[in-house]
């Protein structure tokens, strides 16, 4: 990933930051990431959706992830691994990158 960039473990205290990511891309994340967007309409929202988010992370049933940007320490991106099957092994990953970032190889820089 570019020296600018980093993927860290989401920090779920920091909903705040999570919901402005959501807000700002709303409306373009609405088809792919829905039970997302739905769960973060308001900050309170999203502060109740990251305690879900706990919950399934403790069960290791999702693992999610953030992007930020290493010189503001801005969230700029969200991965996440969902819909595990602990037996096969399988998961899906999802991603999306902030639309002011989007474009320029981020997500898939090695």
């Amino acid at each position: 990933m570019n020296a600018n960039f980093k993927i860290v473990e989401f920090d779920t205290q920091q909903g705040k930051s999570f919901f402005n990511l959501i807000d700002s891309n709303r409306v373009r994340l609405s088809e792919y990431f829905a039970g997302t967007v739905a769960n973060t309409r308001t900050l309170e929202d999203t502060i109740n959706y990251c305690k879900l988010i706990d919950e399934k992370v403790k069960n290791k049933s999702y693992f999610p992830y953030i992007i930020v940007n290493r010189k503001n320490n801005n969230f700029i991106g969200y991965v996440d691994v969902k819909n595990i099957d602990w037996s096969v092994p399988k998961a899906e990953l999802g991603y999306f990158i902030d639309s002011e970032y989007e474009g320029r190889g981020i997500i898939s820089q090695d």
